[in-house]
């Protein structure tokens, strides 16, 4: 798994050299813990468990692009606001009773009925041609 940072860079070295993006958020972003669980590693030698936090990040932000050129007359140049809903997971390891800093380890998408149905669906088409397959 790629960390964030390393693929919030590959995104920004993408963008065309010709425009520039200038973020902001409107008012305060309000956050809340939407999950948090935890988790023995089950270490012989060790006493060790992970613990995974989710915090749903509600803001409202504006992207203004400015630029000259052709790749910057293709993208939209006036001022955009949207409402953000964004859901960051966090992750640490408590290791003798003593937590370790937390990690970001991305951002993901709010489950649904929808989405847990095409994972199911997924998991049972994979199931299906790696039983077809044979040994390799």
């Amino acid at each position: 798994m790629e960390p964030v940072t390393v693929k919030y860079l590959k995104q920004i070295k993408a963008r065309p050299s010709d425009i520039i993006m200038h973020w902001r958020i409107n008012g305060s972003p309000k956050a809340r813990i939407v999950s948090n669980n935890a988790l023995p590693l089950g270490l012989d030698h060790i006493e060790a468990s992970l613990q995974q936090a989710i915090v749903r990040i509600k803001s409202e932000q504006v992207l203004d692009v400015q630029g000259v050129g052709k790749e910057f007359r293709e993208v939209q140049s006036k001022p955009k606001q949207s409402h953000m809903v964004e859901y960051m997971v966090l992750q640490r390891l408590i290791v003798e009773g003593r937590p370790r800093s937390w990690k970001v380890w991305g951002f993901t998408e709010l489950a649904t009925m929808a989405t847990i149905e095409q994972g199911e669906e997924f998991a049972r088409t994979m199931v299906e041609y790696q039983t077809s397959q044979g040994p390799r």
